[in-house]
């Protein structure tokens, strides 16, 4: 299984190579920038999954650490496309201003 890690952890592998579950790991550095797009959005997902259930056990702390995680891998996601983070907020905010957000809890059946 190959997926996108965080900076430092090639360094905290080296650090401490005993610890339960590691083993037999491989760092590889990516230098296509498709395949780390590809990379990316795989870790959007992953992210989506842990904060879905973690939203589902009720897990408050554990939430805002998902949050933050799909912060980060988001602010990742668009820093790839060299978007600037108040264009973001500003379409945010236009749509908000356009439809609103999800205050009422309206669901669409179709």
């Amino acid at each position: 299984m190959k997926k996108l890690i965080r900076d430092k952890i090639p360094e905290l592998i080296k650090q401490n190579p005993s610890k339960k579950g590691r083993g037999g790991e491989e760092i590889l550095i990516i230098k296509n920038k498709q395949e780390f797009l590809d990379y990316i959005l795989q870790k959007v997902i992953e992210e989506q999954k842990e904060l879905f259930e973690e939203v589902k056990n009720n897990n408050l702390q554990n939430i805002l650490e998902e949050l933050a995680d799909n912060f980060e891998i988001l602010e990742t996601l668009w820093n790839h496309f060299w978007f600037n983070f108040d264009d973001i907020v500003k379409i945010k905010q236009e749509k908000k201003e356009k439809r609103w957000w999800f205050e009422k809890w309206y669901i669409l059946i179709k």
